[in-house]
């Protein structure tokens, strides 16, 4: 019973740290400036700064702003197609073993923007950050999450 009372309080609490009215008013504000009329969007306290993730447009947008109002930056989904000319070179130069699962561009308030690329290969998954002329800036790899399937092998009989 003090199992399902600590997870349902835990889950309580993580649902309120990550609504909307947790936010403080300054964020809030930033992003209802920059984004007037979104509705539908998810709050996320992501090491330390508030992220909101909303569909405009069809088009899955991420957006970064620190507790204090400031917004950081906002990623947006693109095609393969979208990336410039230059990333689109390397990856096919230098990632050719690799399927692209999905890539954005982050806007910053100043400087170029970034274009992150996340591909697959084989049960790893890289995540690469790029510049617009295709100089890798970051590099994240992940393990796919395996899916574990229950196997009957019925012809013992």
């Amino acid at each position: 019973m003090k199992k399902i009372f600590l997870l349902s309080a835990s889950f309580a609490i993580c649902v309120f740290a990550f609504s909307q009215d947790a936010a403080p008013a300054a964020v809030i504000k930033t992003f209802d400036d920059k984004y007037p009329g979104v509705t539908n969007k998810e709050w996320e306290l992501e090491d330390g700064n508030y992220e909101v993730e909303f569909i405009k447009d069809g088009k899955e947008i991420s957006v970064l702003i620190d507790p204090s109002g400031t917004w950081i930056s906002t990623e947006s989904a693109i095609t393969f197609e979208q990336l410039p000319a230059a990333v689109q070179q390397v990856l096919k130069d230098n990632f050719s073993g690799y399927k692209v699962i999905e890539s954005s561009e982050i806007t910053f308030p100043s400087g170029p923007k970034n274009y992150e690329v996340e591909m697959s290969s084989g049960q790893m998954v890289l995540e690469v950050v790029f510049d617009p002329n295709g100089k890798p800036l970051s590099r994240k790899i992940e393990e796919e999450e395996k899916e574990e399937e229950d196997e009957y092998d019925d012809s013992r009989g």
